[in-house]
């Protein structure tokens, strides 16, 4: 076994791997609150990451399918708050803010993006080792 200390590719699993509890009890609950586009799709990835059997190129497409209609909904709510104050210049300060739904679906798909996150990087980093072993076979040749 690699020492993740010294191993990239070892520490990126390992950093994939931890995230999985979190981000399969994310899938159940996205699920059962009817917030993803395919509830067996959820399901049947949440199952696999309960079981911790890592595909990840396929889990990979599964969460962006799954991730990409939330971070839509994520991104459509926010609110613009607007404060006046005698002090600034303009007389008054914007901020954005999320709306109460929105933090809510922010904080339960936090994990799945998380993970979305740490499985890109598995998987490029992986490309990167089998580029790098065939660059160097390449060059002895």
């Amino acid at each position: 076994m690699s020492d993740p200390a010294f191993d990239p590719l070892t520490a990126a699993a390992l950093d994939a791997v931890r995230l999985l509890p979190a981000a399969s009890a994310a899938l159940y609950d996205l699920a059962q609150a009817h917030r993803t586009v395919s509830r067996s799709l959820a399901l049947g990835l949440a199952s696999r990451l309960a079981r911790a059997q890592l595909s990840p190129e396929r889990d990979l497409a599964d969460l962006d399918g799954i991730c990409g209609p939330l971070t839509a909904e994520l991104d459509r709510e926010w609110v613009r708050e607007i404060h006046a104050d005698p002090h600034c210049p303009s007389g008054s300060w914007v901020t954005h803010v999320r709306t109460r739904e929105g933090a809510a679906l922010h904080a339960l798909s936090a994990p799945l993006l998380d993970l979305r996150a740490a499985l890109r990087a598995l998987v490029e980093l992986g490309r990167a080792e089998t580029l790098a072993l065939r660059l160097a076979a390449d060059l002895r040749a």
